[in-house]
């Protein structure tokens, strides 16, 4: 019998492919200030929701749970003028998958309200600049250390992003071939997605989780899992350090806390997060 495989578990945007700052500049935060009509402070709405996402610990979460996460900062700026947003966030903490199919059903059992439609809006819109922005290319390091890693792996795409999005994205890159698995918004959480994949691998021992967020740091852990960190502004050498150290490591099966603690300390320092 074939010992199960090690997998390694990679998200997307900002992990491998240069994507997040563009998306976040172009698609998601122009369509934030249109959709929600935010004439009133639009500057300041845009650095609220680039800052979270892109700066902060919420780096990386998934769409609908960062619209949520500024929706409430941005409901307690006095000249903020927002729709009540009570069945938005009910339907965020009902445990409901965070993706476009699930937010349609909420919009069923609550026809009208004026968030979740202009929440299914906002998707959809940023749906559609992201397809309209130019094709985003794997940081440098990424494809031949992921090429490495498929070749004694199983690699599986663990991503909080729109599924199909993804994958047109990794085969434009040419990197679908090296993904076994595309686990995206519609498969659930990623703390979720990596204790089926431990189940996979015959225990968490078996899984590594790279990622550019705390995030994935956090889902890494809660499931059990191994993890090591792209540092956002140093994806090459991350990328490098990871090909070259940590993955020989982890398939020898040799990993142990420390094995990526320096990575983590310049990890966490980007993001601010105090030792």
């Amino acid at each position: 019998m074939m010992p199960p495989p090690h997998i390694i578990a990679v998200d997307s945007d900002g992990t491998v492919l240069d994507a997040m700052t563009p998306k976040h500049r172009h698609a998601f935060t122009p369509a934030l200030i249109d959709i929600w009509e935010i004439k009133q402070g639009s500057r300041e709405a845009s650095e609220l929701f680039l800052h979270l996402n892109l700066r902060s610990r919420h780096r990386g979460a998934n769409r609908f749970e960062a619209l949520g996460l500024f929706l409430r900062e941005w409901s307690a700026n006095p000249g903020a003028a927002l729709p009540p947003l009570k069945a938005y966030f009910a339907w965020l903490e009902s445990g409901a998958p965070r993706s476009e199919s699930s937010l349609e059903l909420a919009l069923a059992d609550h026809p009208g309200d004026i968030a979740l439609t202009r929440a299914l809006a906002w998707n959809r819109e940023v749906n559609r600049r992201c397809a309209a922005l130019p094709p985003p290319a794997p940081f440098a390091g990424a494809a031949g250390a992921l090429r490495a890693a498929s070749s004694a792996a199983r690699v599986a795409v663990v991503s909080g992003g729109n599924g199909a999005a993804i994958r047109s994205e990794w085969a434009h890159a040419g990197l679908a071939p090296l993904a076994s698995d595309f686990l995206t918004q519609e498969a659930g959480s990623k703390t979720a997605i990596l204790r089926q994949l431990a189940a996979r691998a015959g225990g968490a021992e078996g899984v590594l989780m790279l990622g550019d967020s705390l995030l994935d740091e956090d889902a890494a852990r809660a499931a059990g899992c191994a993890f090591f960190p792209i540092i956002p502004g140093a994806e090459p050498e991350s990328w490098g350090a990871f090909r070259a150290d940590a993955l020989p490591v982890f398939l020898s099966g040799q990993w142990t806390p420390e094995t990526a603690a320096r990575q983590c300390e310049k990890f966490h320092a980007i993001l601010g997060v105090s030792p």
